[in-house]
């Protein structure tokens, strides 16, 4: 009974599949030309990491070994908002 059933759902399973172009037959259409500039506006960091803007215009992002930063008014505040303890930051661990 078991095998039977095994059957029809591998029968079904292939039933419904695609038999479309192989993995490797993937066509691509040509990039529409797109016009931007990277600029650095944060330097010396360490590891930043999740950014956000607050509605003021303040630029708040985290860095991994456990600092809460702050951009505005053109720079960064030289000392952290908030710096979370006890953060290891080594591997793939830390302040993400």
């Amino acid at each position: 009974m078991y095998s039977a059933l095994l059957y029809l759902v591998t029968l079904f399973a292939m039933a419904c599949s695609h038999p479309g172009k192989g993995s490797g037959d993937i066509e691509s259409s040509p990039q529409s030309q797109t016009s931007f500039k990277v600029e650095t506006v944060v330097e010396n960091l360490q590891v930043p990491w999740s950014i956000v803007w607050a509605p003021d215009g303040r630029m708040i992002f985290t860095e991994r070994p456990g600092r809460v930063r702050v951009y505005e008014n053109g720079r960064l505040r030289p000392e952290p908002l908030f710096v979370v303890p006890d953060v290891e930051p080594k591997g793939e661990s830390g302040l993400m």
